[in-house]
């Protein structure tokens, strides 16, 4: 397995770190091996006095070679910090903020600047951590000595679990130890969960700001740790996770810790931000294959499926890593590692294209196709995976596969090559079938070749035509001819898929009779009475409810559908005297789902061509652009003009009414009705071809 270096380095200019930059850097595996009272002894309310006394005796016995005994304290590093960690520790302490974080991942007082008379801290300066552990324990259920005591038991447990976790990162421990530390975790995240709700510590931590006095520090710095807590612990769960996933091959206990991130805090952390914060490095790491990759291949395209061989190889404990923090099916692991298969593909079809091996071709498709995730890319893949067992089959099949090309290839109708399957290719496979000469290898790549070619003209019956009869007859033909179980599993899908889309399909065809009034409107047209307008030839659409209310009392309401194209307008107005208000919205209802399926899609994609062409497209006070939209605010003389690049766009729908602002500044805003305004409904369709 490939290595990966899990370790980042924190930038106040980052994300969630920015909130509390200097406990987001302390927040790592090393936490506690590098607190600055773990390193020196010293409890966290030392004056400066104390400090340089202790840190001139801590410096003086480690350069005399008595390091071992220099910290009797309990949870002393081992081996012992040397000069220059004490010296580095000393220097921390000068740095106030720093130093309230160290001071919050240790041990605290029950009264601040009382160590000395603590029973507890006393027992732990002399390295009784036992007995310490025993005094907050009972002080737990205390109502005034409840929150000290949890938030010290928080930082023991820990601490121990983080020591442990170092040790079996580098070292097998067995599993009554694994069961151990799992239990150190979750103690200590029981005490976390209350630390970060309780106002008494956060007010601790604010006395503690005004006790240093210390024109660096303010109390906000108390509130943005509060908020980034729940953050900084998920940092350090991550960095183990995925150490143990990638150093150590342990996915079940890098699950764990996933699950620690994503079961504590109570919701107050985000989980997916700060995976990705960790996940950094593997980004990197791929990005770098995948140009690399790509170089490559643009160099010598007879080495194309080397290239997607090792990009992929290298990439799968990466996806699984990934996985492992944002699932199967997050948008940032979808985005990189489509690219992933969708590099891997193109160094795979130029290697096919340049060499002609259509075997390792196919073999290395569909081991891109694992990373693919996207629809739009699994189809390619798809499509190129078919190709290649197309090719393989013509090898071996040529004569008859080269027919069944012919037809597939020739301008005919759906209906018409299917017709050519059944009467020239289909006799062709029976006739084989008798031969004593025709292995089953053979007999089951033409028939699996044979289906194939019946699934491309369901597909093509069922999408650009929408002959579904065509399209179910091709995919059961199919069916009873595939060998290949996936090929088979696959036409099955494909058979329900259509029943499916069929059955919908009749639902959104619309012929009715609105008070004697014809509506019709399907793939071909859209009438009312004797007015019909072609689907393709729709320009422009608006439709809404309108309630009118007299003294709180609704007094009418309209269900108005309309389109236009040049001159030619339809208006369907759906209540009608005597008419229920009920039934209205039933119609209402029924032509805007023929509307929405059979004339809006082709009309938001011929405005949005038009529009990426270079036309520009009015939409109320608003005019659309392939560079963005022009939005006139104000009236009369105080009209302006404002230009808002797409990147600045922001839009809603919320009650019939279409906001259109500036990201920058929201006072840019254009507002328009969908019932009065012609495609205001279509706006979204519109910037989503853009």
């Amino acid at each position: 397995m490939p290595t990966i270096d899990p370790e980042i380095q924190a930038s106040p200019n980052h994300g969630i770190q920015s909130e509390c930059a200097p406990l987001m850097e302390t927040a790592s595996l090393h936490l506690y091996c590098e607190n600055t009272f773990r390193i020196t002894g010293l409890p966290v309310d030392a004056s400066a006095k104390e400090i340089k006394k202790h840190a001139d005796r801590l410096k003086m016995m480690e350069e005399l070679g008595c390091g071992d005994g220099a910290n009797p304290a309990a949870f002393t590093l081992n081996p012992p910090p040397t000069v220059d960690q004490i010296r580095g520790a000393i220097q921390r302490l000068n740095e106030p903020e720093h130093r309230l974080v160290d001071e919050f991942f240790w041990f605290w007082p029950q009264e601040f600047g009382n160590s000395a008379a603590d029973p507890a801290i006393v027992a732990m300066l002399s390295g009784d951590s036992d007995t310490a552990f025993h005094i907050w324990s009972g002080y737990e259920n205390h109502p005034e000595l409840d929150f000290v005591a949890s938030h010290n038991i928080a930082v023991m447990f820990h601490l121990i679990a983080l020591d442990w976790t170092i040790y079996h990162l580098a070292a097998d421990v067995d599993s009554e130890r694994e069961t151990k530390i799992l239990s150190y975790w979750e103690q200590s995240f029981s005490r976390w969960e209350k630390v970060v709700a309780d106002d008494r510590i956060w007010d601790t931590v604010k006395e503690r700001i005004r006790s240093m006095n210390d024109a660096r520090l303010t109390t906000g710095f108390a509130r943005r740790m509060r908020e980034a807590l729940p953050a900084a612990l998920d940092k350090i769960n991550a960095q183990a996770a995925l150490k143990f996933a990638s150093d150590r091959g342990r996915l079940d206990i890098a699950k764990r810790h996933v699950r620690f991130m994503r079961q504590t805090h109570n919701g107050l952390d985000d989980v997916d931000k700060t995976s990705d914060l960790v996940l950094r490095p593997i980004v990197t790491r791929v990005k770098h294959l995948i140009n690399s990759a790509r170089k490559a291949n643009s160099i010598n395209a007879n080495q194309g499926a080397t290239e997607a061989q090792n990009l992929l190889e290298h990439c799968l404990p990466l996806l699984e890593i990934y996985e492992l923090f944002h699932g199967k099916t997050a948008h940032q692991k979808t985005e990189l590692f489509d690219e992933v298969a969708d590099v891997a593909a193109d160094c795979l079809i130029s290697y096919q294209k340049k060499t002609g091996n259509n075997r390792r071709f196919v073999e290395l498709m569909r081991h891109a196709k694992g990373f693919a995730t996207s629809i739009h890319l699994q189809k390619r893949i798809d499509e190129g995976i078919d190709a290649g067992e197309q090719n393989i089959l013509y090898e071996s099949l040529e004569p008859i596969l080269k027919r069944l090309k012919e037809i597939e290839d020739r301008q005919a109708s759906c209906p018409s090559q299917l017709a050519s399957i059944k009467t020239d290719i289909v006799p062709y496979l029976e006739t084989l079938r008798g031969e004593s000469s025709a292995t089953p290898d053979i007999i089951r790549e033409l028939s699996n070749a044979i289906a194939i070619a019946l699934r491309r003209i369901s597909i093509r019956a069922h999408n650009d035509d929408r002959d579904y009869t065509t399209a179910l007859k091709a995919v059961r033909l199919a069916g009873t001819i595939a060998k290949e179980s996936t090929l088979r599993t696959r036409l099955s899908e494909d058979e329900a898929t259509l029943v499916e889309n069929l059955a919908q399909y009749k639902s959104t065809l619309v012929d009715m009779q609105i008070k004697g009034d014809r509506v019709i409107v399907n793939e071909k047209t859209f009438a009312f009475n004797q007015t019909s307008i072609p689907a393709s030839k729709v320009t422009a659409i608006r439709f809404g409810i309108f309630i009118q209310y007299r003294n709180g009392v609704k007094s009418s309401v309209s269900y108005l559908i309309e389109a236009i194209s040049g001159p030619t307008g339809i208006s369907i107005e759906c209540k009608r005297f005597w008419r229920s208000e009920e039934q209205a919205a039933a119609d209402y209802k029924t032509i805007l789902n023929g509307v929405f399926q059979h004339i809006i899609p082709g009309l938001s994609a011929r405005i949005a061509t038009s529009i990426r062409g270079g036309a520009s497209y009015p939409m109320g006070r608003a005019k659309l652009t392939k560079d963005g939209i022009h939005i006139t605010i104000g009236r009369l003389m105080w009209e302006k003009e404002h230009f808002l690049p797409w990147k600045d766009v922001r839009y809603a729908t919320n009650q019939g009414v279409l906001t259109i602002r500036s990201n920058e500044n929201p006072k840019i805003t254009a507002e328009m009705s969908i019932r009065e305004t012609w495609n205001a409904v279509l706006f979204s369709l519109i910037v989503d071809k853009l």
